[in-house]
């Protein structure tokens, strides 16, 4: 992979900004060999960074450290090389730059072709590995609400193999037909629940426990407790959102309760909210038939939410 010194963009459309391997390029005019495994068959690593101010006013990708030692388990996991740590922080500060505020930052990094068993025959594929990154606005609607469909995720790890588990890689299909899935219900998108823990294939969805969303990690707060499904008893994804709210909630007291909690757990919510890079804490009107108080203006989202701002804050 060529890693080169960040040039400043003299030119950048009003809503992207885009590099390959650290070099400013138009974000139409990034291009992924078709011999690329990542393009054939998933198999690469991203991160998605949230901008916002830092102390001295000036763009920059939020708690991008806790971001990178996450992609740094992630391309473990999977035996992918990435370039060095700087470089990539180097690029998601400087596409958060020029981006601006209002904005987050898709990090992706590929294989390249010639894998064992997926071309490594073939000594001519012109497929290098690369790392593309990608600056996009974020929808700043304040008043959006979710509604969640439930359902089993029966590809999901759910904690039953560490060598499935944690793993933020580029293969999503799963994620976004569950996604499909909901919205054919009228929800706006799934809450998916795990298969096993003490309950049978045929078992009724309310004793299953809660993972996550797709692209999104969810809490609930529960007679003024904090409740967040474990990601390390659950094999999943550590949510970085949920780890600012986890921050956020010892800074102001908060009782937490972070373990495995059924669905049925959830008809005792008074609040429910998704969290990820895009949403960071957007409240949940219902979760199938059931319905929450979704306000977004309610003294305990406030106070997560700016304590979340100062945590993140001071991880620089």
């Amino acid at each position: 992979m060529a890693l080169r010194t960040l040039r400043s963009l003299t030119r950048r459309s009003s809503n992207t900004f885009a590099s390959l391997n650290g070099v400013p390029t138009p974000a139409a005019s990034l291009k992924c060999s078709i011999w690329d495994v990542t393009f054939q068959r998933g198999d690469g690593v991203f991160e998605a960074v949230r901008v916002v101010q830092d102390r001295d006013g000036v763009p920059a990708p939020r708690a991008v450290g806790l971001h990178l030692d996450r992609l740094e388990r992630s391309a473990a996991a999977l035996e992918l090389p990435l370039p060095p740590r700087g470089h990539l922080e180097s690029w998601l500060r400087d596409a958060s730059r020029n981006g601006g505020e209002g904005g987050y930052v898709r990090l992706m990094v590929t294989r390249g072709g010639g894998s064992p068993g997926y071309g490594h025959h073939l000594p001519d594929l012109d497929a290098p590995p690369n790392a593309y990154c990608v600056w996009q606005p974020i929808n700043g609607d304040d008043s959006k609400k979710f509604a969640l469909e439930p359902m089993t995720a029966p590809w999901h790890p759910a904690g039953f193999s560490r060598d499935w588990a944690t793993i933020k890689w580029l293969a999503y299909g799963a994620n976004m037909h569950s996604a499909r899935l909901a919205r054919r219900t009228g929800a706006d998108d799934a809450l998916l629940l795990a298969r096993g823990h003490g309950v049978a294939d045929d078992g009724p969805l309310s004793d299953r426990a809660v993972l996550d969303g797709p692209n999104f990690a969810v809490a609930w707060l529960e007679d003024k407790v904090l409740k967040v499904p474990c990601w390390r008893r659950l094999g999943m994804l550590e949510s970085i959102t949920a780890r600012l709210l986890l921050d956020a909630a010892a800074a102001e007291n908060f009782r937490v309760d972070e373990g495995v909690h059924r669905l049925a757990d959830l008809d005792r919510a008074d609040e429910v909210y998704v969290l990820s890079t895009t949403n960071d804490l957007t409240p949940v009107r219902s979760v199938g038939y059931a319905s929450f108080k979704a306000d977004p203006s309610s003294p305990a989202r406030k106070k997560l939410v700016r304590a979340m701002a100062d945590c993140a804050l001071a991880l620089g």
